[in-house]
């Protein structure tokens, strides 16, 4: 007996001294605190006789706390009573003993104490090995874990600090829960995700107490999958330990001070903290501090989790070339035995943002690439070259972890030297990133980011950093050169598998054929023999046993997003635990699945070889839609979204439009959003996502849709934190579908009205188009109403119908014209633009109206504008120069008349009318304004008739403008030859890099850049320095450009 004892102990301690410990605190807790006059935390009956007394006049004091407490609640408020309870702990201050719980590292602390004891033993500790970062209600947990090296203290009763929230009240015996588990959802399911993977010591409770008994139940208590967990209470007795133990309980019968006293000196504190451990990345930073100062516990944290210092003599495990080339492992072994392929861009990537010294400030680089092309790899390449050949400090920042400012300021005044920072994945840390390098700025900060991300996400989600980007590249399809590389190692590896029996020749050509799409796709088709497709498929089929087969595809339902997928999820929905995993089923998942620690989820996750894999094996298992409907019930049903990845995920399986597309069966798409209910996400969005299902799908009703969004809407107010914008904008759309359906005039009037103003509330705050383009389109729904009104009316009445159109005409005009100076080049917009176009083009009394209106008006622009229009496209010139002549005779500082002058002198010559062009353009903008369509225009035609260096300066401003990257990039405005057709030019390649070019052009003395996508077939790999080519001249909001190149035969 004494030796399990002692084994128990060790255990104990281990568990403490490696911070994997939960530490769950009740009442008793609490016990040895006092406030500042003495007054000691009072027990759950002595709190239940003060509210009597202060509230029922001594009654009920034989009635339990709850029903007391319920009972003074109706005969006061809710505010009231509460604010009493709040009197009563918010002045109780820690013991000497509490002051040990932050020299002790945690994984969690849970409590249902509402006092701030252990908040203030954290604050008055002068060395705490975590930050203390309270969570009362869903959403604090994941501001917590987005920093580094803290502890998220679960409140899960509720907390003194916040008592004026009705739809979040203190919770005061465990038959509340049920009740007011809203706002604390997350909470709980975090709480037991944990307590499946991790010991838990219950501290001040009786384990018996209806709160703990009821958590144990939700945990499965009597689970032999779950870790051991630890009861510390001074009154159990012989039978009671005896129970507990069978219950796989360790009782000890101690108070809670007599139990932190002695672990506190059973384990001494270099053990506990991650100092004591001699991380090989401590270690190694060490060699780069001049002085004898030491990182702190939070850099340690940072650099144990989160942060991978590449540097010479870091240590690579083991790796077999198989799994390097079949996606499996990224490990650095695979850099130091040179089993990759350099990539040409790697060079460039190189010299300009590692060798380049510029150390004042941050600098941002983007390798952009489409999804399995080698972005990782090639990161990991150029971090490895970093630190290995040309000896920078370098870092690298995984999937999941933390980018965290404050530890990256600490490196570099410890060393002093300038940082390179490897980023995997930008597009999923915009924010962090962005900053990151606000920050920098402000603190000098000689940083340098170096950043993959998917192309198409990029042009998503990257306008934020747009303008911060130093210089983007992108991964063009393999060489010839890097192709026949490849194919060596693979030989070399004796990884070629079925090219073995190929003559080199052969082998090439093969793989040539698959890498034009994919280098992932490419590499398992080449090495297999089969269809990428029929791998996965074949793989999926050699699965055993059953149940190791539904966790991989439990892990691929949620990898195809490219999110990390927790272990406490896939417990809770497969119910396999992680011991189970590891013990039983990891050996048929070791070389398809991958398992990491995850910073953000405090949790291990999952993910398979690459996104691409996850959704065919997906598709390959769940091909008909109710076998499909029926999996991502089961994974919705458990998703936490408290946590980034499930919020990630979840957002993307109820998505209303794309669920329409999936499946045909309405009924199917209903028992997912059923499921969904259950899931303890935002009603705002679930309800959100089924309005616009039902908006999308062919059994969908527009009445049903606008009954939903409004239910949407009212969940959104209830909930917290929630922006409505994307809510109140689609209730405008099923609003514009109703005024459509609509039978009488009045009630179309109604809708449309009410669409009108939802979206005309939302124009001055919206990030996207969105708002401008759906008012568009509902002002020319009533256009095209109005237009076939006129048509079928008398002359007499057609007065007012007519002055309705030009109104309706330059209400359009304005919010178009307001929308693209916001969103140049946007597609919705242009989309829009063209409708009006057309609704108007043979419509006689529609210009027969807008000429009335500009007798009456000559100063309205946007009628000026539109007729100007009419004329040029009817062929009427002078007509159309004599409108715009009027209204700039009376507002000469009228940019949308000059532009539209500008662009009318040039549909008539642009070399005749070069000197009026360029005159009307300036006048089109302001320096520093958002016309950039105007100063595109512009810019473009000082370069090609007046000064480049303006030119230049123009094209400078707009690099930094906020626009999605792909309009930015968009390539228009070409020369034209005598026929009105694309001039073909030819020039000379002056200068290759990686994935671009430059054209010496002689026509106008200068070289433009050439992108390799704006190459023709494969040209862009038989280019050199000198090499002729043809081409078409063009401009972006960067410059000058040339498109479909080609080699001068």
């Amino acid at each position: 007996m004494a030796s399990l004892e002692e084994a128990d102990q060790q255990w104990i301690d281990h568990q403490l001294a490696s911070g994997k410990a939960i530490l769950f605190l009740g009442s008793g807790a609490s016990i040895g605190s006092s406030s500042e006059n003495g007054e000691r935390p009072l027990s759950a009956d002595e709190l239940r006789n003060e509210i009597s007394d202060a509230f029922l006049d001594g009654k009920m004091r034989e009635k339990p706390l709850a029903q007391v407490a319920e009972i003074a609640k109706s005969s006061s408020t809710l505010t009231k009573v509460q604010e009493f309870i709040a009197n009563k702990f918010s002045g109780l201050l820690p013991a000497e003993f509490h002051k040990l719980i932050p020299t002790f590292r945690w994984h969690a602390i849970v409590t249902t104490n509402y006092d701030l004891v252990v908040e203030r033993a954290y604050q008055s500790c002068e060395k705490p090995l975590q930050e203390i970062a309270p969570v009362v209600k869903d959403g604090d947990l994941r501001r917590a874990a987005s920093k580094v090296n803290t502890v998220p203290l679960l409140k899960v009763h509720g907390c003194v600090t916040q008592i004026d929230d009705p739809a979040l009240p203190l919770i005061l015996a465990s038959e509340e829960y049920a009740k007011h588990r809203r706002n604390r959802e997350q909470i709980f399911r975090a709480l037991q995700d944990w307590a499946k993977s991790h010991p838990i010591v219950f501290c001040g409770y009786d384990i018996s107490d209806p709160n703990i008994s009821q958590i144990l139940w939700d945990i499965g208590d009597t689970s032999n999958d779950r870790p051991r967990y630890v009861t510390v209470n001074p009154g159990l007795i012989d039978l009671q330990m005896s129970y507990w133990r069978d219950r796989r309980i360790l009782p000890i019968a101690k108070t809670f001070s007599e139990f932190l006293i002695e672990q506190d000196q059973k384990i001494p504190l270099h053990k506990r903290t991650l100092g004591g451990l001699s991380t090989d990345d401590a270690l190694s930073l060490a060699k780069w501090i001049p002085s004898h100062e030491k990182p702190t516990e939070t850099l340690l944290t940072y650099l144990q989790n989160d942060l991978v210092h590449v540097f010479p003599e870091m240590r690579t495990e083991g790796l077999k070339p198989k799994q390097f080339y079949s996606g499996l492992s990224q490990a650095w072994a695979a850099f130091s035995r040179e089993l990759d392929v350099r990539r040409r861009v790697t060079d460039d990537i190189v010299i300009e943002a590692v060798l380049e010294e510029e150390n004042q400030g941050p600098r941002l680089f983007i390798l952009k690439g489409h999804a399995g092309s080698g972005k990782s790899v090639t990161l990991r390449r150029i971090a490895w070259d970093a630190a290995n050949e040309y000896e920078k400090l370098v870092f690298f920042i995984s999937d999941g972890s933390i980018i965290d400012l404050s530890s990256l300021s600490e490196i570099y005044r410890l060393t002093k030297e300038p940082l390179l920072v490897f980023i995997d994945d930008a597009s999923a840390s915009v924010s962090s990133i962005e900053y990151l390098i606000r920050q920098s700025f402000k603190d000098s900060l000689p940083i340098t980011i170096i950043a993959g991300a998917r192309t198409n996400e990029w042009n998503i989600w990257g306008g934020p950093l747009e303008s911060m980007v130093n210089k983007s590249y992108e991964l063009t399809n393999l060489s010839e050169k890097e192709i026949k590389s490849l194919l060596e190692k693979l030989d070399k590896s004796e990884c070629l598998g079925e090219l073995k029996g190929m003559s080199a020749d052969q082998r090439f050509s093969y793989f040539r054929l698959s890498a034009e799409r994919q280098l992932l796709v490419a590499l398992h088709e080449a090495t297999n023999g089969k269809t990428f497709p029929e791998i996965i498929a074949d793989e999926l089929d050699r699965i055993t046993p059953l149940e190791a087969k539904q966790l991989y595809l439990d892990i691929c339902t949620l990898h195809r997003f490219g999110v990390n997928v927790r272990a406490g999820l896939i417990s809770r929905t497969s119910e396999i635990s992680f011991g189970e995993f590891e013990n039983r089923l990891f050996a048929p998942l070791q070389h398809i699945v991958r398992t990491l620690n995850d910073s953000k989820t405090r949790d291990l996750v999952y993910k398979t070889r690459h996104r691409i894999i996850a959704n065919m094996a997906f598709e390959s298992a769940f091909r008909d839609p109710t076998s499909r409907s029926n999996q991502i019930i089961r994974i919705i049903r458990n998703m936490n979204t408290e946590y980034e990845s499930d919020e990630i995920a979840f957002r993307e399986l109820i998505r209303g439009k794309t669920m329409a597309e999936a499946f045909s069966e309405k009924q199917l798409c209903d028992n997912i959003f059923d499921a969904a209910k259950h899931s303890g996400a935002k009603l705002s969005y679930i309800m959100h996502q089924r309005a616009i299902l039902e908006m999308n799908h062919p059994d969908g009703s527009s009445k049903r849709a606008f009954e939903i969004i409004r239910e949407a809407e009212g969940n959104a107010l209830d909930e917290r934190g929630v922006d409505n914008f994307a809510i109140l904008h689609t209730k405008a759309v099923i609003l514009q579908r109703l005024a459509k359906d609509s039978h009488t005039i009045p009630e179309k009037e109604k809708y449309r009205q009410d669409s009108k103003q939802y979206l005309k509330r939302q124009l001055n705050n919206s990030r996207t188009s969105h708002a401008h383009s759906s008012l568009a389109s509902v002002l020319l729904d009533e256009l095209e109403d109005k237009l076939k009104e006129l048509e079928a009316s008398s002359p007499d009445s057609g007065n007012l119908t007519s002055q309705a159109i030009t109104s309706l005409i330059g209400e359009i005009d304005h919010t178009l014209d307001e929308g693209l100076s916001k969103f140049p080049s946007d597609d919705r917009l242009k989309s829009q633009e063209a409708r009006l176009a057309e609704s108007l083009k043979h419509e006689r009394r529609a210009q027969q109206a807008l000429e009335t209106a500009f007798k009456k008006n000559k100063a309205n622009v946007f009628v000026a504008v539109r007729l100007s229009r009419f004329y040029q496209d009817s062929g009427k010139t002078d007509q159309a120069k004599e409108v715009l002549d009027e209204c700039l005779r009376i507002n000469p500082t009228e940019k949308r008349a000059h532009l539209q002058y500008a662009k009318l002198l040039r549909s008539l010559g642009e070399g005749e009318y070069r000197d009026q062009i360029g005159a009307h353009l300036r006048k089109a903008f302001s320096d520093g304004d958002s016309n950039f369509e105007a100063q595109f225009w512009f810019a473009r035609h000082q370069y090609l008739y007046g000064d480049k260096h303006q030119a230049s300066q123009v094209y400078h401003g707009l690099k930094k403008a906020s626009m999605a990257p792909a309009r930015k990039r968009e390539r228009r405005g070409f020369v034209k030859d005598d026929s009105g057709g694309r001039k073909k030019f030819t020039g000379v390649i002056d200068v290759v890099f990686s994935d671009y070019c430059f054209i010496r052009v002689l026509e106008y003395n200068d070289s433009i850049f050439a992108h390799f996508t704006c190459f023709k077939d494969e040209a862009f790999d038989q280019i050199s320095e000198g090499t002729r080519v043809n081409f078409f001249f063009g401009f972006t909001f960067n410059g000058p450009c040339a498109d479909e190149v080609d080699l001068v035969q």
